[in-house]
């Protein structure tokens, strides 16, 4: 005899696997949500958002992300990451909107709970690490750096990051080992020497510095980092007039590059060339009238001391 199938069985078992996916996607436990301001608020331990309420917030903040407002989009991302804070793309969601509003510290909160909930926790790096930089926190970032990196020690963006990042909080030794052996992984990976060529140069090994930058230039001839290593490095052994060939090459490749021009400046002084360095000063505080110590510099000069 056959047995005849329960009309009822094909609405509800999708019914119920649907549930089931649901449940397993937004399912939550008691968790703290950091909050825009830097508040952290308790969450309760079950979802209170139906799916359908789910897709019109995660519709309606997509489409305020693609219009750029971002403050705007703030407020449905926020309310589906305090209805399922362990769902990482909520999560990796409020850490680049904070990003957008220049909201850092939010960005870093947000960028750490991502590494703890995300099935791929790499995929929040560089950016929890460049969180920290945009705050003025070197060894947090140095740290975040350094988590990333053993997630996969050989991971070049890594280990470019964490160098980088020491190199500006002028621990050279440990940057420039990083440096080495991401470049000896990746000859091609052309920043990684180029970061060595600057290390080896605020080592005061200018020899290396220009030997290392040489070989990138060799590979890639317009290759403006080098060029301003090569520069800075021949200035430093007394040869100027090597030095302002780099440099000038270098500004008729990237002329809004500041640190050329403050280099030629320089070297402008230094050969007592005053004209020729308010020349060169000028430029660069046309391109950034932030920059103190050059304003300073200028308005000496042109007072004759």
């Amino acid at each position: 005899m056959q047995l005849r199938e329960n009309p009822f069985a094909r609405v509800l078992w999708p019914s119920l696997v649907l549930a089931l996916f649901y449940w397993g996607l937004y399912g939550r436990a008691p968790s703290i949500s950091v909050q825009p301001d830097g508040s952290e608020k308790g969450m309760p331990g079950k979802a209170s958002l139906a799916p359908e309420e789910s897709r019109r917030l995660l519709d309606l903040s997509t489409t305020l992300k693609r219009q750029g407002k971002h403050e705007e989009a703030l407020v449905p991302t926020l309310t589906l990451h305090e209805s399922y804070p362990e769902n990482h793309i909520y999560i990796e969601s409020l850490a680049t909107l904070c990003n957008r509003l220049g909201r850092y510290k939010e960005e870093a909160q947000y960028w750490e709970m991502f590494l703890q909930q995300a099935p791929i926790p790499i995929e929040g790096c560089p950016q929890i690490g460049q969180a920290y930089e945009k705050q003025g926190r070197a060894k947090e970032a140095i740290g975040a750096f350094e988590r990333c990196l053993d997630l996969d020690p050989r991971n070049l963006d890594s280990l470019f990051f964490l160098a980088h990042s020491l190199e500006m909080s002028q621990q050279f030794d440990r940057a420039a080992e990083l440096y080495g052996r991401a470049a000896a992984i990746d000859p091609a990976y052309l920043d990684l020497r180029v970061g060595l060529a600057r290390v080896r140069l605020h080592q005061g090994q200018y020899a290396q510095a220009k030997e290392v930058a040489g070989k990138v230039l060799v590979q890639s001839p317009s290759n403006v980092d080098a060029m301003l290593v090569l520069g800075l490095a021949s200035w430093r052994e007394g040869n100027n007039t090597q030095a302002k060939g780099y440099l000038q090459d270098g500004v008729r490749l990237a002329e809004k590059y500041t640190d050329f021009y403050v280099a030629l400046g320089s070297i402008a002084e230094e050969e007592n060339d005053i004209p020729q360095a308010i020349k060169n000063y000028t430029r660069v505080l046309e391109l950034d009238p932030s920059n103190r110590d050059i304003a300073l510099r200028r308005s000496t000069l042109a007072r004759g001391n």
